[in-house]
């Protein structure tokens, strides 16, 4: 297993200027995280973009994550968006993921907490963001609103008005299975991964 220092991420939801204008992510400070989230919060969300630059450490941030919800008996998976299509979605997981995958589906009840890595590294292959989704979505076919998916990207390879749209179609969530609690705000919400290389030790 890899090592992993927890550096109690931090997030917040963009302002759409921000989104429309990622430069701006890097003059973000401290101050800017006021009122900040963590991941308790984002797990509560159903569909979040989670963006941060390169060298922040996303993909063993989900990873790490991935692990303490497996460690909690809850379903969570770290799927490589660049890899799909390739095979199933099962042939991308481990033989005991791919177990609680089949678990996951075959129960009819349990949430289940999917991070998709990432959509930079899948445009590097020229692969379209539209196409990736199409295919997780089929293989968790009529479970959608069972899945709580975190879709990461590098800031500077987010189209805010295209891929957001993108995100929205192909992994719709119906609000009648929605917790009565539940605010509308919490469906999308746009996130920063704070990146503090003085805790990276």
């Amino acid at each position: 297993m890899e090592d992993f220092m927890d550096l109690s991420r931090r997030f917040r939801d963009l302002t759409s200027k921000e989104l429309e204008e990622p430069e701006l992510l890097v003059a973000l400070s401290e101050r800017d995280f006021a009122a900040p989230d963590g991941w308790a919060q984002i797990f509560t969300s159903v569909r979040v973009l989670l963006l941060a630059e390169a060298g922040s450490g996303k993909t063993y941030e989900m990873r790490a994550q991935a692990r303490r919800l497996q460690a909690e008996g809850k379903y969570a998976f770290l799927v490589p968006l660049e890899s799909l299509g390739r095979g199933r979605l099962a042939d991308l997981l481990s033989a005991e993921e791919e177990r609680s995958f089949d678990n996951w589906k075959a129960d009819g009840h349990s949430l289940a907490w999917f991070f998709l890595d990432a959509v930079d590294e899948l445009k590097l292959t020229e692969r379209k963001l539209d196409e990736a989704l199409g295919l997780f979505a089929k293989a968790i076919d009529g479970q959608l609103d069972r899945a709580r998916v975190i879709l990461s990207s590098r800031p500077t390879d987010w189209r805010p008005a295209m891929d957001m749209a993108t995100f929205t179609r192909r992994l719709p969530y119906s609000p009648r299975a929605r917790a009565a609690r539940a605010t509308a705000g919490e469906i999308f919400r746009s996130s920063l991964e704070e990146h503090r290389p003085e805790e990276r030790g």
